[in-house]
């Protein structure tokens, strides 16, 4: 199969780097050379699309295509190419047309009742303002008092452009959903982790909720895919505060960060979910995919959610029978791990995440640093860990990465962690003693994980 990726930044990364894992061929497209998936695809095309000209160059035979960019004219562009050559786009404009505003969320949230954050002006304060119409930790800015907030919005108007709540504290979680009408499944929950800009730095698995909340947050993501009437893939996220979830944002695209993680933890490749929605094959994949203690729904064979309402609105969902835990992560091709004398689950604990690696210090930040970070390569056993999606080269002092880790156990994991971590401080410790100016002592890799608040330089630039 030939899958043609529209935008080679972060989500363009992510569709390669699973459809090369499914064996697909993979054509990017972007306007600009030096993206990240150019490095890691099959083919590049620079192309720009135009009113005037959105039918990509050179690239014949493509069987689908997947958008992994979020400008709306580029989109409804693509989508006239798939119209014209009746190539199969896997991508629901209007789902997305309505999640890509949290003006228009927050009031699907209100109207089916479900727990988010308080708006302003019904809110104290710290309080959040964020675009209405962007994604990730762009524009986002924290106001702690009335004092800074006033300042920056006399009278406490708020532009329509602009979305203001309550902000909270707390963990924050993620869960994709794919599928059709009434053929949909919920997909392993990851943790976020967030940089002190609020962009994403770590994708962890399994998650930390219990199996309450991960049952909760399954019947609410389900139920939004429903009321959207999806057609294709959303993720939903949220954050645990006090206790309960409260909805932060839905987006019916391809993500970037989470699918790498749920592809480590369960084997469940989101793209070949994809492909083989929008372009049938004869294959088992969808058939033999294991979820916690049961099969997925085979698509066309629709599982029966119309209870999940009723469940939501009496907060409570389906119980789980001792053991069993939803949303525990999995090893790719191997099975559910068994949940030890001790309760904690014995199968496969994975962590991606991105640092940027220097002379003087490795950092721990949001994926915005990879998003700019030019070409990358895959690079298998990268300094220790699984996989790397690096622009890494011998000589250079400074360069970003995305570093995956899969282990049996917490301990395992953090014992390969500090290992990798070791290397890489060693192999950048030679730019350290050949500096005219000596830069402060790096940390120790054990260090920097238990004081990463002080690795991470702010960046003005991810918070504009």
């Amino acid at each position: 199969m030939r899958i043609a990726v529209a935008g080679g930044r972060l989500q363009g990364l992510e569709v390669v780097y699973l459809a090369k894992k499914a064996g697909y061929h993979t054509l990017v497209i972007d306007k600009s050379w030096d993206v990240p998936a150019a490095g890691i695809c099959d083919r590049f095309v620079r192309f720009e699309f135009t009113r005037k000209c959105f039918v990509p160059d050179d690239c014949p035979g493509v069987d689908l295509i997947i958008p992994a960019i979020e400008d709306k004219v580029v989109l409804s562009l693509v989508e006239k190419w798939a119209q014209l050559k009746k190539v199969p786009l896997a991508f629901d404009s209007d789902a997305y047309s309505l999640t890509c505003s949290k003006q228009r969320s927050n009031a699907l949230f209100d109207t089916m009742h479900l727990p988010v954050p308080k708006t302003w002006p019904g809110c104290g304060f710290p309080v959040v303002v964020k675009p209405d119409q962007a994604s990730g930790s762009q524009g986002v800015c924290l106001y702690p008092d009335a004092a800074a907030f006033y300042a920056a919005f006399p009278g406490g108007r708020v532009p329509d452009i602009l979305v203001a709540q309550q902000y909270l504290e707390g963990p924050q979680f993620s869960i994709e959903v794919v599928g059709m009408p009434g053929q949909y499944v919920s997909l392993c929950i990851t943790d976020l982790h967030m940089d002190r800009v609020h962009d994403c730095k770590r994708v962890s698995a399994p998650t930390r909720l219990s199996p309450e909340q991960v049952t909760r947050l399954e019947e609410m993501a389900l139920v939004l895919a429903e009321a959207i009437d999806l057609k294709g893939i959303m993720d939903l996220e949220v954050i645990l505060h006090d206790g309960d979830l409260k909805l932060l944002e839905i987006d019916a695209r391809f993500p970037s960060q989470t699918p790498m993680a749920v592809y480590w933890a369960t084997g469940i490749n989101m793209v070949q979910l994809l492909a083989e929605r929008f372009v049938p094959v004869q294959s088992a994949y969808t058939q033999r995919l294991k979820y916690g203690t049961g099969w997925l729904p085979i698509f066309g064979q629709a599982p029966d959610h119309s209870a999940h309402t009723e469940k939501l609105e009496h907060g409570r969902g389906p119980e789980t029978s001792p053991g069993q835990l939803p949303g525990q992560a999995l090893c790719p091709g191997q099975p559910m791990g068994e949940t030890s004398s001790s309760g904690e689950l014995s199968g496969r604990w994975v962590v991606v995440e991105h640092i940027q690696a220097g002379p003087d210090r490795i950092r721990f930040l949001g994926e915005h640093i990879i998003g700019r970070a030019g070409s990358l390569r895959l690079e298998p056993g990268f300094f220790g860990s699984c996989e790397a999606l690096t622009n890494y080269g011998p000589g250079r002092s400074r360069w970003e990465a995305t570093l995956i880790f899969c282990a049996d156990s917490p301990k395992d994991m953090a014992a390969a962690r500090s290992a990798c971590y070791r290397q890489i401080r060693k192999d950048i410790g030679r730019f350290v003693k050949t500096a005219v100016n000596q830069p402060k002592a790096m940390q120790d890799s054990s260090a920097m994980e238990n004081s990463e608040q002080g690795n991470q330089d702010h960046d003005p630039a991810a918070a504009r």
